[in-house]
């Protein structure tokens, strides 16, 4: 995926998947439910069944670039 500065998905839900991102480039904003939290590069976050989320574009002026990885569970 690639989001353009400012840019984000969407709140979405996992519903009964896991999902987990998988950030190559920038800085991302992630809302999952209540928590929210930034992370840059090379980190990897796990999105667990049933949840409400959202991944954002902090910079200005870098693209954030991530893999996300979902499966189903059970």
């Amino acid at each position: 995926m690639i989001l353009k500065p400012g840019e984000s998905i969407g709140a979405h839900h996992t519903d009964e998947r896991e999902e987990m991102l998988i950030i190559l480039e920038g800085t991302a904003q992630i809302e999952c439910e209540n928590e929210t939290i930034a992370v840059s590069s090379q980190a990897i976050v796990y999105i667990p069944k049933n949840m409400l989320h959202n991944v954002t574009n902090l910079l200005e002026q870098v693209d954030l670039k991530y893999v996300y990885v979902v499966t189903p569970v059970g």
